[in-house]
């Protein structure tokens, strides 16, 4: 088959690419991933960002040494942007960009047929644990960016290779197929056996080693139309992770609303069990060794107050914090709650 001109070929690869990142960032724009405030790990991640920016020296405090890229990084947008936990959240959603781009190049170099590479690019961009944590600072948008830039890197290394090894090119029907084939079946291999091994593979750690898949299942479908029905399942994923995001941002803003004003009206930080992240963000991090971080672990206890999703036992409601997701047809509200006997549990933190 004759290939079109590069002028055209390359307009129709750009135009491809450029659309899959404006459905990411028209996502962005719906979801508006704003506040300054961590979100499940992040503070692990973010304040050594934080601390670099500030003043160019590590401080991982639980953060092990393998993240100081993601670190360097993170302090990047810290001092482009400010001392936010936005910025830290914009170098993520940067990182996905990166990873999309890198992934569509990928596939351009492969036999891929065009509408499964948009189809793929598509999905790798929305799905859901990915997409995610590119509203974060988590280390999977990262880690999954970098490990694009490896694969596609690697492969171009492994069709040289093969090229060189095999003089005779009948002796290898298709040495980009067979590279990458080859590659990313060998990454997902030995990445999961990785985390099985440390008994690390569950939840969003498996996304870092399965991504490769979407290369090899792009590779292998055959050059047809993609039926209506996969399509469709797409968009309603898609469409899924938008309006979940979404409201995920909407009670973390009004949880974390929550936790500042109780704070400015002179409530101690010790006194109040607003879940992981603020306790991770105020007392956590700073633990002095790791026998207490692992007994903080189990969470601060009970307190004198609580914010929550609903009325606890024992506890009378001083406030409430009023959200609303999935596009205005979910009303939630976070509660509160201020403990009506005993006294707060703080001393094992002390």
């Amino acid at each position: 088959m004759t290939e079109p001109p590069p002028k055209e070929r390359a307009l129709a690869v750009l135009t491809e690419l450029l659309a899959v990142l404006a459905l990411y960032a028209l996502a962005v724009a719906f979801i508006r991933p704003s506040g300054n405030f961590p979100l499940d790990d992040d503070t692990y991640f973010g304040l050594p960002a934080l601390e670099f920016a500030r003043t160019g020296h590590f401080h991982l405090t639980i953060a092990p040494h393998s993240l100081r890229a993601q670190i360097l990084w993170g302090a990047l947008f810290v001092r482009l942007f400010g001392p936010t936990f936005d910025a830290l959240h914009v170098a993520s959603m940067v990182s996905l960009a990166i990873a999309i781009v890198m992934f569509h190049a990928t596939l351009r170099r492969l036999p891929v047929a065009r509408g499964v590479r948009l189809f793929a690019t598509f999905a790798f961009a929305f799905h859901p644990l990915l997409f995610w944590s590119s509203f974060t600072f988590m280390t999977e948008a990262h880690f999954v960016c970098a490990s694009v830039i490896a694969i596609i890197a690697g492969s171009l290394a492994a069709i040289l290779g093969v090229r060189l090894l095999f003089a005779v090119p009948a002796a290898v029907a298709n040495p980009r197929r067979d590279a990458a084939v080859l590659l990313a079946a060998g990454y997902v291999v030995a990445h999961t056996s990785a985390l099985c091994a440390s008994a690390a593979y569950f939840d969003r750690y498996a996304l870092s080693s399965a991504w490769p898949v979407a290369v090899v299942l792009a590779i292998i479908t055959p050059k047809r139309p993609l039926w209506k029905g996969a399509i469709a399942v797409l968009l309603l994923v898609a469409a899924f992770d938008v309006v979940a995001v979404d409201e995920y941002f909407a009670w973390q803003r009004a949880r974390w609303s929550a936790w500042y004003d109780l704070q400015r009206q002179g409530v101690p930080v010790r006194e109040i069990d607003a879940g992981n992240e603020p306790f991770d963000l105020a007392e956590r991090a700073y633990a002095d060794d790791v026998h207490s971080r692992r007994r903080m672990a189990f969470g601060p206890g009970p307190r004198r107050y609580s914010i929550a999703f609903q009325p606890q036992p024992e506890m009378r409601i001083i406030g409430r914090y009023p959200f609303r997701g999935w596009l205005g047809l979910h009303q939630g509200t976070i509660f509160v709650l201020e403990r009506i006997s005993g006294t707060s549990s703080t001393a094992a933190h002390d």
